[in-house]
């Protein structure tokens, strides 16, 4: 049989954990949440070298309580920087600037307000660092056969001549028309504009003009000289003589990913890439399928409102064509020029 002092040890310690237990509870009963949530603007691309300041909002707490603010950012940052104590007065705003560093990477910035009494509150929210230099790698420009200056923002592209006709081999840039990819300048470089059809005919540099349907059947001869093409309609099996197999920031399969039926051989420099396309929506862009589609604006009008695009698509050997509105679908272009 169990001694009797041990029965009575047994229940006070119980005792004892229950009560410890309870007061816990009551302490944590009195913690208080925040009001609201923490929100903060950052662009979804930055660029090297430049200082981004980031500032929370969102957030109250009761009876006019004051909070602080604490960031990190990762992988970067291996502390916390608090911006606001909460000694502080209400309008010390709890404002974050950061050094963008020459990495080339995705940056996650987390917030976090802390006050006595209350839980912590937190968010996060991502951006990736954008080098017009180096972010794009794996381009092939060998078999380019010159370059060309735009006079109006000095800007160099390479071209190449493919036949009688000289092509851009990078989308245009020219940032006086059009819109970057998620409205962040940084990508422009990267990226090109994406324009809508009156504005790519504007945005073409002097002397050079937007590629209609037979310059791409020309084109496609040039790599099938036997195929059968036609304005208006696919042009089989053309697609990887003009495909980059370039990669954004060093990750793999960034931009276009392996597919066994696609021999991409990018021959002419063309150096195709998958930026996407946008439409205006009002007074908003939406931007769609990067990663996964290339959009090139034609010269061609279809009807009165719309005009030819011609797209590739991952995974798909040919090159497709289609219509879009004139005024609110955007596409990157490729100026062409006629030489002798």
């Amino acid at each position: 049989m169990m001694d009797f002092k041990k029965i009575l040890f047994v229940l006070a310690a119980g005792t004892i954990c229950l009560g410890i237990s309870s007061c816990k509870k009551e302490e944590e009963s009195t913690h208080k949440s925040f009001v609201g949530s923490i929100s903060f603007d950052l662009p979804p691309f930055v660029r090297v070298g430049e200082d981004v300041t980031v500032t929370p909002k969102g957030l109250y707490a009761y009876d006019d309580d004051t909070f602080g603010y604490s960031w990190r950012v990762s992988p970067t940052m291996s502390k916390s920087d608090t911006t606001k104590k909460e000694s502080d007065p209400a309008t010390v705003s709890g404002a974050f600037t950061y050094h963008i560093p020459d990495t080339l990477c995705n940056l996650e910035f987390s917030c976090t307000a802390f006050a006595t009494g209350y839980y912590q509150s937190s968010t996060s929210h991502k951006t990736s660092i954008i080098d017009k230099e180096k972010s794009l790698s794996g381009q092939d420009f060998k078999y380019a056969t010159d370059t060309f200056t735009d006079e109006r923002d000095h800007k160099t592209y390479n071209i190449v001549r493919i036949g009688s006709t000289e092509w851009f081999c990078s989308n245009l840039a020219y940032e006086e028309y059009g819109v970057p990819y998620m409205k962040s300048a940084v990508t422009s470089d990267v990226f090109g504009q994406f324009y809508n059809w009156d504005e790519a005919i504007l945005a073409c540099p002097d002397g050079w003009r937007l590629p209609v349907e037979q310059d791409w059947i020309d084109l496609a001869k040039e790599f099938e000289p036997a195929g059968s093409f036609a304005e208006g309609r696919t042009l089989p099996e053309i697609a990887g003589h003009m495909l980059s197999q370039a990669i954004l920031n060093g990750e793999k399969d960034s931009l276009w990913e392996f597919w066994p039926k696609i021999k991409v051989t990018n021959e002419k420099s063309l150096n195709v890439i998958p930026s996407g396309y946008t439409y205006q929506d009002g007074n908003n862009f939406r931007f769609k399928d990067f990663g996964e589609k290339a959009v090139f604006w034609t010269g061609t009008p279809y009807g009165e409102d719309q005009a030819y695009y011609r797209y590739f698509v991952e995974g798909n050997p040919d090159i497709l064509v289609a219509s879009g509105d004139k005024k609110s679908f955007c596409a990157t272009i490729r100026p062409v020029r006629d030489v002798k």
